[in-house]
């Protein structure tokens, strides 16, 4: 039987929330540079909104994409039923676009 020291889990998930954190698909300094000049809201926004319609959903990964001329969250998400599901947010609004298939 092997025994997992306590502190693991917690080193685990400390690890994977700062994988989570950068956004992936679009430049650091794309990003800011998008932020700073009020183009997309901030991903704290986009989070408010997820945790409302999602309150007990774990996010897995962020992602800030450029689709023809719109930019657009989209956030993989840990719903309580085991299922991985893929949220879609206008970054110019905020305004929750619903689920991918």
């Amino acid at each position: 039987m092997t025994v997992t020291p306590p502190w693991r889990p917690l080193m685990a998930a400390a690890l994977l929330l700062v994988a989570v954190i950068p956004i992936a698909g679009a430049d650091h300094d794309e990003v800011r540079e998008l932020r700073e000049n009020e183009d997309i809201v901030g991903l704290e926004e986009i989070l408010t909104t997820f945790r409302q319609k999602y309150p007990d959903g774990r996010v897995l990964e962020v992602e800030l994409e450029r689709e023809e001329d719109e930019h657009v969250y989209e956030l993989e998400i840990l719903a309580p039923s085991g299922e991985v599901r893929e949220l879609r947010f206008d970054a110019v609004t905020g305004e929750f676009m619903g689920e991918d298939d």
